[in-house]
């Protein structure tokens, strides 16, 4: 009978499991998108819907600026840095959920822009986490209203999120990306100048200084 030699065989078992470490532990781990929120709109039941009443208004794709375009975050807490990142499309998936939380209070949006007024639109400029210690996402893009050719409002959608959680964990930033976005319409659904641009109400205005 063939005697089995274990050493070899446990050795050659190590350094498979030595290599998968290695593999799991960067520089690069690709996740799919995930909506994952832990917090609500801050204004959700706040907004006076009344001048919204016989609108259509639409938002169209946001474009994506960001320098790096599969990149959705960063951990520095090695001397290596080590990323997480994505295969799918940004841009299209923050405009769903811009969308989807817009709605949320009552606001008659859609994404179809045969027969709107007013109209939505903007590029993508920052969806990004730094990790260190914590979680920090940040979430900013630049934004219009426009109706009939013109802009009626123009400005940056802003928001950030920090959450404690075990290190290089996908979950985590899934959870600080949707927050972050969710504090930026939190945001925008307090801002009186721009819930009036939205209903058509509101002249041009410059842009605010980048935070």
């Amino acid at each position: 009978m063939r005697r089995l030699h274990l050493r070899p065989f446990l050795l050659g078992l190590a350094a498979l499991g030595t290599l998968a470490l290695t593999a799991a532990d960067g520089p690069t781990v690709m996740t799919p998108l995930v909506w994952k929120p832990t917090s609500a709109l801050l204004s959700s039941g706040t907004v006076n819907l009344t001048p919204f009443a016989t609108l259509k208004i639409a938002i169209r794709p946001l474009a994506d600026n960001r320098p790096e375009k599969a990149r959705l975050g960063e951990n520095v807490e090695k001397p290596v840095t080590r990323y997480i990142g994505t295969a799918e499309d940004v841009a299209p998936y923050v405009t769903k959920h811009l969308l989807a939380l817009l709605q949320q209070p009552g606001l008659p949006l859609t994404d179809k822009t045969e027969g709107a007024a007013i109209t939505l639109s903007g590029e993508l400029q920052r969806f990004y986490v730094i990790e260190k210690d914590t979680y920090v996402g940040d979430f900013r893009a630049l934004l219009q209203v426009e109706s009939a050719g013109k802009v009626l409002w123009k400005g940056l959608a802003v928001g950030q999120a920090t959450r404690f959680g075990r290190s290089y964990k996908a979950e985590n930033y899934h959870e600080v990306l949707s927050d972050s976005l969710v504090e930026a319409v939190s945001h925008l659904l307090s801002d009186k100048t721009f819930l009036e641009a939205l209903a058509g109400q509101a002249p041009a205005q410059a842009a605010p200084a980048a935070r």
